[in-house]
């Protein structure tokens, strides 16, 4: 049931059902269902990563001193009423995290919590037809998603989830459905003509070329993926994309005096920052550089938005979460690499995509205001269960592993003594002089 209840949170906090039918919305069923799964979570019996374990782990220690710094904010914050909304999302976000890092302990549990994250998207998308209207403003579904540029980060996330879904089908009519989502999922991105989407895009196409044995294969479909969607996007995305390094476009410009704002506040106030939720009002109140600047401006970056409202401390742990996760994942792939082992291709096929998906949030979100989304929360959960999984696959012990000598090639398969010509007797001899 708490595994469940943690699928039905993504519906509703995603799909936002009370959007379209208000009645819904008296339930609180978005405050209800993380509040109760995390604490049937905590009394669960079997089938769980022990709440020690879990608390004792690097990431979860440094997520709870992440949401401690809010907990100052509520404190310590000009306006108490911003940083306690701040503190009352981000804590129900860490209590995801938490349900999914203790309780998502199965490949069958991740891969459907994955193939939620999916689903819920292409609803989202389905239900949004003025997505691929060119209309930018407004998204009738979860408020981190509210206009394009959002939509198309959260999109990004899972891009790379949905190909691992692709890559780990059993059948071909399950790999051909995931291969449609996955191009619909890309065509989102298009759609929605986001320039920190396409980055976001072309960062996640980059670091799986790069982890690719097969450079190759994996630049011919970029290629036919890219030249598909290129021919279908509309007129308006070449446009904005024609605009990206152009610095004084008006949404350029406005990013340039907000991130410019942010460094100020921090230098302003190093250790708490100007508190959670607290960007905005502060730029309008005390850090407008341009009287022509929107007074409510936002950071428009994760990173700038966490250096302004939490200080020097909030973007030093907001850093340590991604760098964090990203060198686990990566030590983790290593360690399967050296087993050797027939089945360590899928378990670091499934780290690489949830690697891939911070890389997504990392980079798509240097240009949006989503610090406080749920996204790192998500991902941060959804890259420890990947490892605790990708680990529990390899079922042979280290020290049984067959190990191939440094140097030499895994697909050298040596002669037995005594079938060796002279000639190749006579070859070896010269090459070992």
């Amino acid at each position: 049931m708490i595994y469940w209840g943690l699928l039905l949170f993504f519906v509703m906090e995603y799909v936002r059902p009370a959007s379209y039918f208000p009645a819904l919305g008296v339930l609180k069923l978005n405050t209800l269902v993380p509040v109760l799964s995390a604490i049937g979570s905590l009394f669960s019996g079997s089938n769980r990563v022990p709440t020690q374990q879990l608390v004792s782990e690097p990431q979860t220690k440094l997520l709870l001193s992440f949401l401690g710094l809010i907990v100052l904010s509520v404190l310590t914050a000009d306006v108490t009423d911003y940083a306690w909304t701040i503190f009352t999302a981000v804590f129900g976000y860490f209590l995801v995290f938490w349900v999914i890092a203790q309780q998502v302990t199965t490949l069958a549990r991740l891969k459907g919590l994955i193939k939620t994250l999916v689903l819920v998207h292409l609803a989202v998308t389905a239900l949004n037809p003025q997505i691929f209207d060119g209309a930018r403003e407004y998204i009738a579904s979860g408020y981190f998603l509210g206009d394009g540029n959002d939509f198309a980060l959260s999109v990004n996330i899972v891009i790379p989830l949905c190909l691992f879904l692709v890559l780990d089908a059993a059948s071909m009519r399950v790999r051909l459905f995931y291969i449609g989502a996955l191009l619909l999922l890309v065509f989102d991105v298009v759609a929605t003509q986001s320039r920190g989407g396409t980055v976001a895009l072309g960062c996640v196409g980059l670091y799986f070329w790069i982890k690719s044995d097969r450079k190759l294969a994996m630049s011919v479909i970029v290629t036919t993926v890219l030249v598909m969607v290129l021919l279908v996007a509309p007129a308006g995305y070449f446009e904005r994309m024609n605009s990206v390094a152009d610095s004084e476009e008006g949404s350029a410009k406005g990013r340039i005096e907000a991130w410019t704002a942010a460094v100020q506040m921090a230098i302003d106030h190093p250790i708490l920052g100007v508190g959670a939720g607290h960007f905005s009002v502060m730029h309008g109140a005390r850090y407008r550089t341009s009287v022509d600047s929107p007074p409510n401006q936002t950071a428009h970056s994760i990173y700038f938005l966490v250096l302004g409202d939490l200080g020097l401390p909030g973007i030093a742990l907001f850093l340590a979460v991604i760098w964090a996760n990203l060198a686990a994942n990566r030590r983790l792939a290593r360690q399967l690499e050296a087993r050797d082992l027939a089945d360590t291709a899928a378990s670091r096929q499934l780290l690489s995509s949830s690697s891939a998906s911070l890389v997504a949030y990392a980079t798509g979100g240097a240009f949006l205001s989503a610090a406080y989304y749920p996204h790192l929360f998500v991902i941060a959960g959804l890259m420890t269960a990947a490892r605790r999984v990708a680990a529990a696959r390899v079922t042979t012990p280290a020290s049984a592993a067959p190990r191939r000598p440094v140097g030499i090639s895994p697909h050298f398969v040596p002669r037995q003594v005594g079938h060796s010509s002279p000639t190749q007797v006579a070859r070896t001899r010269d090459a070992l002089r």
